[in-house]
């Protein structure tokens, strides 16, 4: 059995830490006593003057489509609090619209939408797991979905098929707790 987690002392890092839920988690994490990486392409003024004014939150400048720098979250984790995160949450991600989205159709390579809400998630699952086991710590990944991962929605076709996506990875992660000490959950904002 996993057991009680709490987060005091530990280091958690989250991806889209900056703003919305992401910066909710990081300020809970703070308030518990946990060391804070704010994984984000840019601070706003809000997160600006949370780090400035705790010295146990640090920005971590991310792109979650760059799996060279979802990778380099740990050793900058080790660099800054002498150790990997015990806390990985993949909350990063971005709406459709019409620039990103299934109807217009305007990126020419991949879909935005699909690399940022379902691959980044999947990717961080995996360098969570094998920091986690390389260090023989036990650990959590907080994936954040969506109620539009449990329903289909017409109008945003890959926002919801990305969130179908995470919920998926969730239900296929739930025996990491059993086989590598790492317990995989998720949220459903909506």
């Amino acid at each position: 059995m996993f057991g009680a987690f709490p987060l005091a002392g530990k280091i958690v890092a989250v991806t889209g830490g900056a703003s919305g839920i992401g910066l909710a988690f990081c300020k809970l994490a703070l308030s518990s006593n946990a060391r804070v990486i704010i994984a984000d392409l840019k601070l706003n003024r809000d997160t600006e003057a949370l780090v400035a004014d705790n010295n146990k939150a640090s920005f971590y400048k991310c792109d979650v489509r760059n799996w060279k720098e979802l990778e380099d979250l740990v050793p900058f984790s080790e660099s800054k609090f002498g150790n990997v995160p015990d806390v990985y949450a993949a909350n990063a991600g971005i709406a459709e619209s019409n620039s990103t989205g299934f109807w217009n159709d305007a990126e020419e390579d991949k879909y935005a939408a699909l690399e940022v809400n379902l691959g980044h998630p999947i990717k961080l699952s995996r360098i969570a797991i094998r920091a986690l086991s390389s260090r023989g710590k036990k650990g959590v990944v907080v994936i954040t979905s969506s109620i539009a991962g449990m329903h289909g929605h017409f109008t945003t076709p890959l926002y919801s098929a990305s969130k179908h996506g995470t919920i998926g990875l969730i239900k296929s992660m739930a025996l990491a707790e059993t086989e590598a000490n790492v317990k995989v959950v998720g949220i459903c904002p909506g």
